[in-house]
């Protein structure tokens, strides 16, 4: 939307301004152009930031220390037209790419309102006061741990008294009167546990989150000030929790920026017979008005459709993965060379970030690399969703797994026997689904699972996707009781799991009390796919079994195996090979499986 861009440069803009290098005209906000109305329709966030430089502009250009009708911030935050709960409004906006502008901005004006302000409170009553005195929690202590600690610490858990306040708060909102800005940083600190830790309960103390700030605005209006004030004057680290729940929701969740639009993954789909006979001609239609994403999709498979092994031959399945950053990319060729192997090059899909493409472009048919800009797990079930609205059946493999023997008939094979439409890995020692594998039959059924999955996690990006996967197949659980609602369908895919035990299988990380969540157990000779789980070139050290080992270098750039060769497996070709899967083995399968939980934080 041009008023969403015009929104983020006026953003740095007055960033620029406020640094002080160079003085700009007065921004002057065009009402025809700006209207606030039509912005709570099409861009809400976007309204957010141009509330908050409406503010800045009156601060900084008018020099006005009272601010008159100024923004409140539960206002900015939780204003928008979609009927989100502030359990959902919150992390929406964090991830939102507007909330990035905030973050340069409110250094640069704290400071100014702070020298402003200060003219009408010399004696700085309002900031003494929000340092708060002890009491039931030892307040100043809390503070000052705070401005001790490196700024992605989290304290909350080893604070006297805080998880007790968190509890009596629940039950008694007039409890944030006893220190208001502290109570609020203590709620975030809460939140970014929630987030790394305990996703079931995210929702709830989001709604907390919301509440103290509904609170906190009419504490400010009782006392005659902005919400803003007790904000900027605070030295409670609120801005810096924020911007750092902002940071871990964006590195590590779904960033609230799609590349497709939306009615090119939602909608009825027209039915085609069986599923299985994609319509080339509806393919290049669409060319025209698909998205740049959509676009590059469509053409490569239409480039995989004319690659069939005869003419009249159903839809191949679309083997697709996805991949960025420069240390993955340059196993690319490695894993392209293996694909090739079992005759599937040409219908190797690899979504890739700009890095990423370069590399696959090289060594790869340069239509089935698909470029994005803003890669992350939830690209995953975009792409998916996308092929299987094609007519395409989908096998999806994380990067990070090496073919030990053509998958495909054994799996398809199944698949009309059982007249099952999704089939999904899981861990050998618990009950977590692990998406790292997906076979999908282009189905109403499939179709409709995944748009429940791109709508649940579009508005739940605090929550990982694995695990709204599985909740959405009844296996766990993505909300506590009384919190948001469950993700639900009329009617789920037949579905079944890919045997974790001996066939599609894992390589061992953690283990908790003895129990190994991965691994495999049985005949090397059975195992068809192995899924090294390495996709952050890292292990969290104090939960696993042995570190981190590069197990890139052991089964794709190892230059003792032939990956061309399918006749002479990888473990007899290299003896090391053979001691990594051994390694893996454990002697029988669990007898009992942990339930599912969280452990890489």
């Amino acid at each position: 939307d041009p008023r969403a861009s015009e929104i983020l440069e006026a953003a740095r803009s007055m960033q620029h301004t406020l640094m002080g290098s160079a003085e700009i005209p007065q921004l002057y906000w065009k009402e025809a152009i700006y209207q606030d109305v039509v912005l709570m329709e099409e861009c809400p966030y976007a309204l957010s930031l141009l509330r908050f430089l409406r503010w800045c502009q009156k601060l900084v250009l008018e020099r006005s220390p009272e601010m008159t009708g100024s923004t409140e911030l539960f206002a900015v935050l939780f204003e928008n037209p979609f009927s989100l709960t502030p359990g959902e409004a919150l992390p929406s906006l964090v991830n939102s790419r507007f909330f990035e502008e905030f973050w340069p901005l409110i250094g640069l004006v704290s400071s100014r309102h702070a020298e402003a302000l200060s003219k009408l409170d010399p004696q700085q009553t309002l900031r003494q006061s929000l340092r708060c005195d002890p009491g039931e929690v030892d307040w100043p202590n809390y503070l000052a741990k705070l401005q001790e600690e490196p700024r992605g610490s989290l304290i909350w858990f080893d604070l006297p008294g805080v998880s007790d306040y968190e509890e009596q708060f629940g039950e008694n909102p007039g409890k944030m009167l006893d220190c208001p800005m502290g109570a609020m940083t203590s709620t975030l600190e809460k939140l970014l546990i929630m987030q790394e830790f305990y996703t079931e309960g995210y929702g709830l103390v989001a709604e907390e989150v919301a509440l103290l700030l509904d609170q906190l605005e009419q504490l400010a209006e009782r006392v005659g000030r902005s919400s803003l004030d007790f904000f900027f004057l605070s030295e409670w680290p609120f801005w810096d929790k924020l911007a750092h729940l902002h940071e871990r929701a964006t590195k590590r969740r779904l960033r609230y920026d799609l590349e497709f639009h939306p009615w090119e993954l939602l909608g009825e789909v027209p039915d085609r017979p069986g599923r299985r006979r994609p319509s080339i001609a509806a393919l290049r239609w669409q060319l025209p008005s698909s998205s740049p994403l959509q676009r590059q999709i469509l053409l490569a498979l239409e480039e995989l459709w004319d690659h069939r092994d005869r003419d009249g031959a159903p839809a191949p399945p679309v083997l697709c993965t996805l991949l960025w950053g420069q240390r993955l990319a340059k196993y690319l060729r490695f894993q392209v060379q293996r694909l090739e192997a079992f005759g599937y090059g040409h219908q190797y899909l690899v979504l890739c970030d700009a890095v990423a493409c370069n590399e696959c472009r090289r060594v790869h048919w340069k239509s089935l690399c698909v470029e994005m800009r803003q890669p992350s797990l939830f690209s995953k079930h975009t792409m998916i969703t996308s092929i299987l609205r094609q007519g395409f059946d989908v096998f999806y493999l994380d990067f990070d797994t090496v073919l030990l023997q053509d998958p495909l008939p054994s799996l398809k094979s199944r698949m009309d026997l059982a007249e099952t439409q999704l089939l999904v890995s899981r861990d050998f020692g618990t009950e977590c689904l692990n998406t790292g594998v997906i076979f999908a039959k282009s189905h109403p059924l499939t179709v409709a699972f995944w748009e429940r999955l791109l709508l649940w996690l579009w508005h739940h990006p605090f929550e990982f996707t694995q695990k709204a996967f599985a909740a959405l197949l009844g296996v766990e659980r993505v909300a506590l009781h009384g919190s948001l609602a469950e993700p639900q369908l009329p009617q789920l895919p037949h579905w079944g799991l890919l045997d974790p035990q001996n066939a599609f299988v894992t390589s061992k990380v953690y283990s908790s009390n003895g129990v190994h969540f991965e691994g495999w157990t049985g005949d090397l000779e059975e195992i068809v796919v192995f899924h090294f789980l390495d996709g952050s070139g890292s292990v969290e050290q104090n939960n696993s079994i042995r570190g981190y080992k590069d197990l890139f270098e052991v089964f794709l750039s190892n230059p003792k195996v032939n990956l061309s060769d399918t006749r002479i497996p990888l473990y007899d070709q290299d003896p090391v090979v053979r001691s990594e899967l051994l390694w893996s083995r454990h002697d029988a399968a669990p007898q009992e499986l942990l339930k599912c939980r969280l452990v890489n934080m």
